[in-house]
């Protein structure tokens, strides 16, 4: 794990970490939640691939409304129960998202502004297994996985969400960066990098 900007943001990682470390690991391999997670999947792709099938590109763009659509809630509540930052992006996460196993030793900070995240992700095996038998489903597992982009941006337009790694393409792990764009607002003096 590289260093955070200051030591303040590091012990906030540090702790955050040590403190859900066991319990996300357990609910990662809870059998349940794994059975929720691919029933979720597969409900949702079967949809939108026979939605896509019927109306082609015009389909698709249905798939992705319906999708992102949950994002601003998501979103709302992450502004009212966790931050409208980086860090409250991260707490959500660990939250409301318990199919992400965090691998630790490999989360990089940058906090307060800047976050890149690694995690296994049951969703990420599922593509994995379901694009073997249905290639033609590419677009909508990126579509499905996009949604993380699509939060940060109503989280707070200054952020934005990069997925640089993704497990559905064969990846051991989904690799999102949270960045934050701290240029135009009033807080921000030229040249100034801290927050």
């Amino acid at each position: 794990m590289t260093k955070a900007n200051c030591q303040a943001d590091q012990d906030w990682l540090e702790n955050y970490q040590n403190a859900f470390a066991d319990a996300l690991r357990e609910n990662f391999h809870d059998p349940r939640i794994k059975g929720l997670v691919r029933m979720r999947c597969r409900n949702w792709l079967d949809l939108a691939l026979e939605v896509k099938r019927a109306l082609g590109q015009e389909g698709v763009e249905m798939a992705k409304k319906a999708r992102y659509a949950s994002a601003h809630e998501v979103a709302q509540q992450i502004r009212d129960n966790y931050g409208a930052d980086v860090q409250g992006i991260y707490r959500c996460y660990r939250d409301m998202l318990p199919w992400h196993k965090p691998i630790w030793d490999v989360f990089l900070g940058g906090l307060p502004d800047t976050m890149t995240f690694r995690c296994q992700c049951q969703v990420g095996e599922y593509w994995r297994e379901r694009l073997a038998e249905d290639p033609d489903a590419l677009d909508l597992c990126r579509l499905f996985c996009s949604w993380d982009e699509e939060v940060a941006r109503l989280v707070d337009p200054a952020i934005t969400c990069t997925v640089t790694k993704w497990s559905g393409d064969g990846s051991p792990f989904c690799e999102l960066v949270w960045t934050t764009d701290r240029t135009g607002q009033p807080d921000a003096a030229p040249g100034d990098e801290s927050p």
